[in-house]
């Protein structure tokens, strides 16, 4: 749309040395108005602003069951680089969406950006940030898992490579293990930190924690309702607000004597 300039600021009215600067007020003015604008593509919603596109939400009825996100959207003539996946906008319950394939130019993606029902893979393409295991997302690096897809599918024993060093918050909320890895998800020396909310509302049974681990998040083992038995690192020194709440199977826990400090409600096993 041809932008009038005069109708907008009547700059006549000023001397000639300031219409410069008024007219590229008024372009800045113009430029922020059209910014943050949404489009849809294939039942994703972005916001695109500054060349610069983000996934917002997803319109559940429109996805397909394999979702390629484009590097590139495209919209009244301008280009737009997908940058970013916003927290909790892949929001699903249906099932239908079963992978994700994100692309390279993605320097971001928020914390539980997957809350999903059914997802058995993220798949990534090359990246200096973020890399794609089996349809499990890591750091490029591989020391951070970032999120573990909830219907993920595997009959291998162990999930983490030992050189993971973090279990990011939200990377294993919601899953669905299976076999061996639901009855004690182990995990490898070296291991870190488990972020909050990490296995919120996992099926896992039990967990054996290497001594490795110095740091739990907040409410990291919340609502996991089949959680009956947790080996605790004996290099914690503080259980943090809510790590077992409403584990109702849990019905005793060893705390180290390393710990000097117990979060509020560390533990509760139903409901208020």
């Amino acid at each position: 749309m041809a932008l009038n300039m005069r109708s907008l600021l009547n700059y006549e009215n000023y001397p000639a040395v300031m219409r410069p600067l008024l007219a590229a007020i008024a372009m800045l003015f113009a430029c922020a108005g059209a910014s943050g604008e949404q489009v849809t593509v294939e039942g994703v919603n972005y916001e695109l602003e500054n060349g610069s596109a983000e996934v917002v939400s997803v319109n559940e009825a429109e996805l397909p069951q394999d979702l390629v996100l484009p590097d590139t959207i495209r919209h009244n003539g301008g280009k737009y680089a997908l940058k970013k996946l916003r927290a909790e906008s892949f929001t699903t319950s249906d099932g239908l969406l079963q992978s994700v394939t994100i692309p390279g130019t993605v320097t971001e993606i928020e914390e539980n950006a997957f809350c999903t029902t059914g997802l058995k893979r993220i798949n990534m393409a090359l990246s200096d940030v973020y890399l794609s295991v089996d349809g499990v997302l890591f750091s490029r690096d591989m020391k951070v898992l970032y999120r573990c897809p909830d219907a993920y599918e595997t009959s291998e024993r162990y999930l983490m490579p030992d050189c993971v060093e973090e279990i990011a918050s939200y990377a294993l909320a919601d899953c669905k293990f299976q076999g061996e890895m639901r009855d004690c998800f182990e995990m490898f020396d070296g291991l870190k930190k488990i972020g909050d909310f990490a296995f919120v509302s996992s099926n896992v049974v039990s967990v054996k924690m290497p001594d490795s681990v110095t740091t739990l998040g907040e409410r990291c083992f919340l609502s996991c309702k089949d959680l009956a038995s947790v080996k605790l690192s004996e290099s914690l020194t503080e259980l943090p607000d809510g790590c077992f709440d409403y584990c109702s199977r849990l019905a005793s826990l060893v705390v180290p004597a390393s710990v000097t400090k117990l979060g509020d409600f560390c533990k509760r096993t139903t409901m208020d």
